[in-house]
């Protein structure tokens, strides 16, 4: 009985994928995340700082972030953006995996870098990095998207 319903799991995995993907996108929201949406850039959400307008709709942003410095280089279509959080280093890799993930994009590569954490992630012809350093003030968020 049991390997029958494993591969009814198996051929069923649209709905696994959905349903895996809604469960991820409930955690996040009672973590405390947000997915950036152009609604939530001038209220009184969770995140601080100015973050730029060419963002991609849907990107996770941690909760609490401070946004430091942004750059928007139009003839690269790159954006850069660094944010600092608080918690550990593992808190904000998990967030950032589940986030993305709950969001359409791919985790093409997370993996230990130095004294940090690298996910690399895409989405269509999207792609980016997010560099992660823990650091005595919290997290360092390094961001870069290009969008071809």
């Amino acid at each position: 009985m049991r390997l029958r319903s494993v591969g009814a799991l198996l051929r069923n995995r649209g709905v696994v994928t959905v349903a895996l993907t809604g469960m991820a996108a409930a955690l996040l929201v009672l973590a405390g995340w947000i997915i950036l949406d152009r609604t939530t850039l001038d209220d009184d959400g969770p995140v601080t700082g100015v973050i730029p307008a060419e963002m991609p709709d849907g990107f996770p942003i941690p909760p609490g972030a401070v946004i430091g410095e942004s750059t928007v280089d139009p003839a690269r279509n790159q954006i850069d953006l660094a944010l600092t959080t608080s918690g550990s280093l593992v808190e904000a890799v998990s967030g950032y995996s589940i986030g993305l993930v709950s969001s359409g994009y791919l985790v093409d590569e997370s993996a230990s870098q130095g004294d940090g954490w690298i996910i690399r992630f895409s989405r269509l012809d999207l792609r980016g990095t997010i560099m992660l350093t823990a650091e005595s003030g919290g997290i360092t968020s390094t961001i870069t998207i290009v969008d071809p």
